[in-house]
């Protein structure tokens, strides 16, 4: 297509780690998050065992690269929408994700995720101009815009959460450049799945995010986010939602499934390849074979 001005691959939730185990820690959750889990554990959910992967996180992720890098054209970037790593000790772990991802035939932007350090993600992106004391920042190339939001860093409780500093400058940018194609990416889903799990974990202020965005429909073209594992498409009051798979395990989680009633974790990794032209995008799922190795015990 002679038109096109830009295409990217949006992957997310590589939770890489500095060993070979994807562990969630109970030294980095709160007394509240803590007590939810108790009371799934109740019910005959355990969280930890849940996000146990098949295959360690380098090995996951390896497998993400190559696949990326297998795309028979040239990409402008990778988007990766956060949970980069899982609860790092310090920045200065920040240098795994930079080799493994340093392996992608394009640069690559990262957004802040609930288990992510900021100043490692920083950087990462030592070229970046950041606002709102946070990682937000905004991404030109070609003609297009690709606002992107730190939803983590005010957050609580691994939740989302914007400030009315970051709520204004969204805004403000919104409106700026109107002939140009628009887009935005974050890493919480601002509205509800209706999934009790999901929402636990999702925006504190979240009606308040998506109605600062529902004032750029129908201009706005999509908004990207990560944070929940899986491939899902949601249309509300004209803002199309957008995810993808993580790497590192893809739990069915939605309206009608709740925390006692869901299936195994399903092997389908994969990402997506968004292609914008000045009259619309188009978005093509890719998936590829879960990666083997020697199982995470």
């Amino acid at each position: 297509m002679s038109n096109v001005l830009l295409t990217f691959a949006h992957i997310s939730d590589s939770h890489l780690t500095g060993s070979a185990h994807h562990d969630y820690g109970p030294a980095h959750y709160s007394p509240r998050v803590l007590a939810y889990f108790q009371t799934l554990k109740e019910r005959g959910v355990d969280i930890a065992s849940g996000h146990k992967a098949t295959v360690s996180a380098d090995v996951a992720n390896q497998a993400l690269v190559d696949e990326v890098n297998r795309v028979p054209f040239q990409l402008d970037f990778v988007l990766h929408t956060g949970d980069v790593m899982t609860d790092p000790d310090s920045a200065a772990e920040y240098a795994l994700p930079g080799q493994v991802f340093g392996g992608l035939n394009a640069p690559i932007y990262y957004l802040t995720g609930n288990h992510d350090n900021g100043e490692g993600l920083r950087s990462l992106m030592p070229s970046v101009s950041f606002q709102n004391r946070a990682l937000d920042y905004v991404i030109e190339r070609n003609g297009v815009r690709l606002i992107c939001l730190d939803t983590a860093t005010n957050g609580v409780d691994h939740g989302g959460f914007l400030t009315d500093e970051q709520l204004g400058w969204l805004e403000t940018q919104l409106m700026a450049e109107p002939e140009k194609p628009l887009m935005v990416a974050m890493h919480h889903l601002p509205i509800s799945l209706g999934n009790e799990m999901i929402d636990f974990f999702g925006m504190s202020n979240g009606q308040a995010v998506h109605a600062v965005l529902r004032k750029a429909v129908p201009r706005l073209r999509a908004v990207f986010f990560g944070h929940i594992h899986q491939v899902v498409d949601i249309v509300q009051d004209g803002v199309y939602y957008c995810c993808v798979q993580s790497p590192m395990g893809q739990p069915d989680l939605w309206p009608a499934v709740t925390p006692t009633n869901q299936r195994e974790i399903a092997a389908t990794p994969g990402f997506s390849v968004v292609i914008v032209t000045p009259e619309r995008s188009y978005i093509r799922r890719y998936v590829y074979p879960a990666p083997t190795g020697t199982p995470v015990s």
